[in-house]
């Protein structure tokens, strides 16, 4: 009797049109803070980005139209099933089929990193599968949640001034960088502002580093006043307002080798998401290359957990000799606090790089001076 009942449901289904088969042997889950940027720019669709045991998908025909496919019958055909869809290109077909992650792609196959669903009366298609099968370039920011594609000859361009630059600001010996940042913690009632800034001298050959800063926390609105720092043969020595001698303390070699990298122009990782992301613009007139675009310039990883909400980096290079003179990175995110709940921190910053491989000395104070072993409160104190 039960299987006479299935029998039934099951014919019933059919009978109604309902496409059940893509349900059975996937997860879905929608993914609406996922954003998509094709070009440098931000695309948007009528429904949300869903992932697929994993995988990023998104509506078939805004996809393929938002990557240039023309929006007609010829070019983008679905069948009256709703199971096979068939791109024509101009250069070549492509025929995707719902639960299937093979291809046709003319007279071949291709394996595609997911199967195309129909989910909500849409057909979904993987976003990477398709970018490459259209011969663009594509890239995943699982942190930022955000997916990257970009044309070959853009991608060829920003990659090449990037890792020019990459690599020619990291040969550097020496170089002064002034950072500066501004922050906002937005508590609702409650928001706090913060403001640092810091000029340094680094010599890399020698391993020594020199940091005069000062910052401002309106929670309880007054300065840190100056601070002063600076590194050499695995001591971090620290003099600021609070104390007025220098203290002295002793850290691990990858500690020290971080504290001198936290500030060179090309510590920070380069890979896809920054070639896929950023745009490229040539200023004649100074002489310069900016990079730019909606991308999260990765370096140290976070221990906290957050959720994304926007960013956006500016790279400015030196046209005549490629070195990094200036980073700006803006970004907001949502953090979760055990006293004030969740809120929205959004912070700006910015790197200017400048007199690389300058005529200049890194000096740092009397070793004599030094009168006790400094305490990590005072390593910390603009931050």
């Amino acid at each position: 009797m039960k299987k006479i009942i299935a029998g039934l449901l099951s014919a019933l289904l059919i009978c109604l049109g309902v496409n059940s088969y893509s349900y059975a042997a996937v997860n879905i889950a929608e993914s609406a803070n996922v954003k998509v940027f094709v070009g440098g720019q931000q695309v948007r669709f009528s429904s949300n980005p869903i992932t697929v045991n994993g995988q990023i998908l998104l509506n078939g025909k805004e996809l393929l139209v938002k990557l240039g496919i023309p929006n007609d019958n010829k070019h983008i055909q679905l069948d009256k099933n709703q199971k096979n869809l068939i791109i024509n290109t101009g250069k070549k077909q492509i025929k995707m089929t719902v639960d299937s992650t093979k291809a046709a792609v003319g007279k071949s196959s291709e394996v595609l990193n997911a199967a195309p669903v129909f989910y909500k009366n849409i057909y979904y298609i993987p976003a990477k599968s398709t970018a490459q099968l259209l011969d663009m370039k594509y890239a995943w920011d699982a942190e930022q949640k955000s997916v990257y594609i970009q044309k070959p000859s853009d991608y060829n361009r920003v990659k090449a001034a990037l890792d020019k630059a990459v690599a020619a600001s990291k040969a550097a010996g020496r170089y002064e960088v002034e950072y500066s940042k501004e922050s906002i913690s937005d508590y609702g009632d409650y928001p706090v502002t913060g403001k640092a800034s810091t000029v340094s001298k680094v010599d890399k050959e020698k391993m020594i580093m020199t940091i005069k800063g000062n910052g401002r926390d309106s929670a309880n609105g007054s300065d840190t006043g100056i601070s002063e720092y600076y590194l050499n043969n695995n001591y971090i020595y620290s003099k600021n307002f609070f104390k007025d001698r220098w203290e002295k303390k002793l850290i691990s070699e990858q500690e020290y080798k971080d504290w001198i990298l936290n500030y060179d122009a090309g510590s920070f990782e380069i890979s896809d998401i920054l070639y896929c992301g950023l745009t490229i613009q040539e200023n004649k007139k100074d002489n310069t290359i900016l990079l730019k675009g909606n991308a999260f310039l990765h370096a140290n990883k976070e221990d906290y957990e957050f959720e994304p909400v926007d960013t956006y980096l500016e790279i400015s290079i030196n046209k005549n000799n490629h070195l990094i003179d200036r980073i700006t990175l803006t970004h907001s995110e949502y953090l979760d606090s055990d006293y004030f709940g969740r809120y929205l921190y959004s912070s700006s910053e910015t790197y200017e790089y400048r007199n690389y491989n300058g005529n200049f000395a890194v000096e740092t104070p009397d070793e004599s001076q030094m009168e006790v072993e400094g305490d990590q409160q005072a390593l910390n104190a603009l931050y």
